[in-house]
């Protein structure tokens, strides 16, 4: 699926996901360097909800750095 992104991809997965195992995105990460992943420590399946400081300053510096640099 990842293999037909074309644009700047931001990623967060936490650490102890009893859903989907941080071990397939830290796989994804390294099949697809162009994107970006954060594992968040202590943080679920649903990162924006587990820790939602973490996740808006995160996706706010990215967005700025890579979505606004781009335009």
């Amino acid at each position: 699926m990842f293999d037909g992104i074309r644009c700047p991809v931001l990623v967060f997965h936490g650490e102890v996901d009893s859903e989907v195992p941080a071990a397939w995105a830290r796989a994804a990460a390294a099949a697809h360097p162009e994107g970006e992943l954060h594992v968040l420590r202590e943080v679920g399946h649903i990162c924006d909800l587990d820790d939602p400081g973490v996740w808006a300053t995160r996706a706010a510096h990215w967005l700025e750095h890579t979505v606004a640099a781009a335009l």
